[in-house]
């Protein structure tokens, strides 16, 4: 009889123990490799399969449409995480994958941007002009600042920016750092400011000088110039490379034969001596003169030191009218002359180039269309 209640205690044992174990099986748990839970993708669309170890039925959710997520079943890598082609700055996301009694994970995802390009612009926003009517700055100031944001470009170049409007535009582009100083010196003058991304660059190096026989003379007026007229450039450092950048800003004379000549020619010995690296290069500017031009053509002739080439000829794709300056819409699109540039250095690959339309809504942009390229640049 003590037996038969030993074998039947040891048995009743065995069985507690076999339900306790049975039990932790049972208890919930879900897990995943610390190396999993951030995640890097370059630009391209791409997936990239995780190990969510569980007993439990889970999801996963993210919080940014470019990334999405898809649970596979009976697979060792039973999450999916997708990501679309990233033609913009870096991006993140942030999935969470939940399980019933289970403590939340979340899994950090970054997409770099495409590697070295950049969204490049020339615009000249007309100077704050009493006589311009209904298309006076006041009443054009928000486009022509949310023209910029609404084509993400990285570094714009701008002409005839008076101080205020400088003001305008920098309360509106909070995300941008500006250099430049007007063509009277300091305050004075109209600017050839350059607007830059303050998250993706950093200024190294930067000045004015002026289109005249005294490039260093603040205000000094060159040979048969109208104006005096200036050069803003700036050596910006790309943050996420790091790669460096050459780029200039400009407005030619729009009388002075001479001094369109001149002008030209210091600007390109100037970003020779500025240069001694052989950085990539970016000109912009309203020129004044059409692409026939002896002195646009000098600027893309193989014997000029340092040469440039016109990124609308090297894009493998182009937008928009064949003219940029149309006085408000005055001009009909067939008359327009080409006057406003975006110059590289022979190395850069332009992938795309655009004459922008001429409003914003119902309101126009100046009396020129913004002129913006994607570029791929490297040293």
């Amino acid at each position: 009889m003590n037996r038969f209640y030993a074998i039947a205690g040891t048995a009743a044992f065995a069985a507690i123990l076999l339900a306790c174990k049975s039990e932790e099986k049972e208890a919930p748990y879900m897990g995943v490799a610390k190396e999993q839970k951030a995640l890097s993708f370059s630009s391209s669309a791409d997936s990239k399969y995780v190990t969510v170890n569980t007993n439990r039925v889970f999801t996963a959710t993210s919080n940014q449409l470019w990334c999405t997520t898809e649970v596979l079943a009976d697979k060792t890598g039973n999450l999916k995480v997708s990501v679309t082609p990233n033609e913009g700055n870096v991006r993140t996301a942030q999935i969470a994958v939940s399980a019933p009694e289970c403590v939340d994970i979340l899994i950090a995802v970054t997409q770099f941007r495409e590697a070295n390009s950049l969204n490049v612009m020339t615009y000249n926003v007309r100077y704050d002009n009493s006589g311009d009517g209904v298309n006076r700055w006041s009443n054009r100031k928000d486009a022509a600042a949310q023209i910029i944001l609404d084509e993400d470009v990285d570094i714009v170049g701008m002409q005839e920016v008076l101080n205020n409007q400088l003001s305008d535009l920098k309360a509106r582009l909070t995300g941008y750092s500006s250099i430049g100083e007007g063509r009277n010196g300091g305050a004075g003058g109209e600017y050839c400011p350059i607007f830059y991304k303050a998250d993706r660059f950093t200024a190294i190096s930067s000045g004015t000088f002026w289109l005249s026989e005294t490039p260093d003379v603040v205000g000094s007026k060159g040979w048969d110039g109208a104006h005096p007229r200036i050069a803003t450039w700036a050596v910006l450092e790309d943050k996420a490379n790091p790669s460096r950048l050459l780029f200039v800003n400009t407005h030619i004379d729009h009388q002075g034969a001479t001094a369109q000549q001149e002008g030209v020619k210091l600007i390109m010995s100037r970003i020779g001596a500025m240069n001694p690296n052989a950085l990539p290069v970016a000109l912009t500017g309203d020129f004044n003169m059409t692409p026939a031009n002896a002195n646009i053509l000098y600027i893309t002739n193989p014997s000029t030191p340092n040469r440039l080439l016109h990124a609308k000829t090297l894009a493998q794709a182009t937008a928009g009218p064949q003219g940029t300056a149309h006085d408000f819409g005055a001009i009909p699109e067939s008359q327009r002359s080409f006057i406003d540039y975006i110059f590289v250095s022979e190395q850069t690959e332009v992938i795309s180039h655009a004459v922008l339309p001429d409003k914003l809504g119902d309101i126009y942009l100046s009396d020129h269309a913004p002129v913006v390229a994607k570029i791929r640049v490297g040293n």
